[in-house]
């Protein structure tokens, strides 16, 4: 039978596993060059470790940015072989949001600000009943083998060997105010043009052409 200190000495080993189970901590750098993200981190006043890989969800990714707020799980209690399991940064948080909304951001935005009014961010929300993804950048590049998409502040460009448009009742369309209407009149096979100018709004009736069979 164990001795008395030997009891004693066990229960303040496994106390202090325990204890060193989890903890939270701060990134102070991180290293995102290999298989593997490893952060270094400080846990309590002066204790530093540089070596904590951390574990995030298949698919996504991240580079917490100094300062970021970290969870340490420290397996069986050893700081040898502790993971960091979460991360959080309160300096960028987007702020406000409303119950069930999601979303991406990026330390670049203003976390003061609404969805609609961020800088960097992609914003999953309810607006009226309304399922609305709201996204707000500088830029937007998409690409999809040889055909592209580029958006930025005054234009759009869009890339492809075909490009389809399809409208079931109406195209409008217009440059700086001057433009037409292509409707669709149900049930005649035909659609009719008019042309038309904003401000002030001004209206030139044009004909009704008959909807042709397809040439291909």
């Amino acid at each position: 039978m164990a001795s008395g200190p030997s009891v004693v000495a066990a229960l303040k080993d496994l106390w202090r596993r325990v204890a060193m189970l989890v903890a939270r901590a701060v990134i102070t750098r991180v290293s995102d060059a290999g298989g593997r993200q490893v952060l270094q981190t400080e846990i309590l006043a002066g204790e530093v470790r540089d070596d904590f890989e951390r574990f995030a969800e298949t698919g996504f990714f991240s580079v917490p940015l100094a300062g970021a707020g970290a969870v340490v799980l420290s397996i069986a209690g050893d700081r040898s072989h502790a993971v960091v399991v979460a991360t959080d940064d309160r300096r960028h948080r987007p702020r406000g949001g409303a119950p069930g909304d999601a979303g991406l951001y990026h330390p670049l935005d203003d976390p003061s600000k609404s969805a609609e009014e961020s800088l960097h961010r992609w914003t999953l929300t309810d607006r009226g009943g309304v399922r609305t993804a709201i996204g707000r950048f500088d830029r937007l590049d998409i690409k999809c083998g040889s055909s592209s998409l580029l958006v930025e502040d005054g234009r759009i460009r869009l890339e492809a060997d075909v490009i389809e448009t399809h409208a079931r009742e109406k195209i409008k369309w217009d440059v700086n105010g001057y433009g037409e209407d292509w409707i669709y009149v149900d049930g005649a096979d035909q659609y009719h043009e008019d042309t038309y100018k904003i401000d002030p709004i001004r209206v030139v009736a044009g004909g009704a052409f008959n909807v042709n069979d397809p040439e291909h």
